[in-house]
């Protein structure tokens, strides 16, 4: 697998095209500027959107859920209570449905953490993985994608997925490796970054 992604990041890297879209994209990235909102007005805004949106929270909930707990009782990857197939839905819930997809995969890391006592340091790594990743990419997305359409025609838009998967991976996998103290660094990089691959090809 992480042959694979070295392959992959290698054959983009090799395109001058893909220089020039990664130094736009750190160009942008610079000029992003959030909305300031005060914590109460932010707060009223996710109790609406929650109400609208809670189908599709206890939807994709359920669905981490099941993947979490058949890798976990299988017990044949190393780290079980981070990696795994679950990790496709940060991935994909996240870019296409941004902060109610993110609050799913929070939310069935909690129930499944609380059920078969997984150890807190393992639950905050997984909690802050999915959120920095999940929506890292929908804010990425979002802010250099002119018509927000989620589609990988345009090799643009796959090279900007691709990039921003394997950053974001990295960056997440490397702040929970240090916060920890415990050796997942590639077992969490590899992890997201073979689930999310997977993603533009269905």
């Amino acid at each position: 697998a992480a042959g694979a992604v070295i392959m992959v990041a290698g054959v983009l890297l090799a395109d001058p095209g893909v220089f020039a879209a990664i130094s736009s994209i750190f160009k942008k990235i610079r000029k992003i500027k959030l909305p300031e909102k005060s914590p109460a007005s932010v707060f009223s805004s996710l109790a609406k959107g929650l109400k609208k949106q809670w189908p599709l929270v206890l939807s994709v909930m359920i669905i981490y859920v099941s993947l979490d707990f058949m890798v976990q009782k299988m017990q044949f990857v190393k780290y079980e209570s981070i990696v795994g197939l679950k990790n496709f839905l940060p991935v994909t819930a996240g870019l296409l449905w941004g902060v109610w997809g993110v609050l799913a995969t929070c939310l069935g890391c909690i129930f499944t953490a609380v059920i078969l006592k997984t150890p807190l340091v393992f639950m905050l790594s997984e909690i802050f993985c999915n959120i920095f990743i999940g929506m890292g990419l929908w804010i990425i997305w979002h802010s250099f994608v002119k018509n927000h359409n989620i589609g990988f025609e345009q090799k643009r838009n796959f090279v900007l997925y691709t990039f921003s998967l394997i950053l974001l991976s990295f960056l997440s996998a490397a702040f929970v490796a240090l916060a920890s103290g415990q050796k997942m660094l590639l077992h969490i990089f590899i992890a997201f970054t073979s689930m999310g691959f997977l993603f533009p090809f269905l």
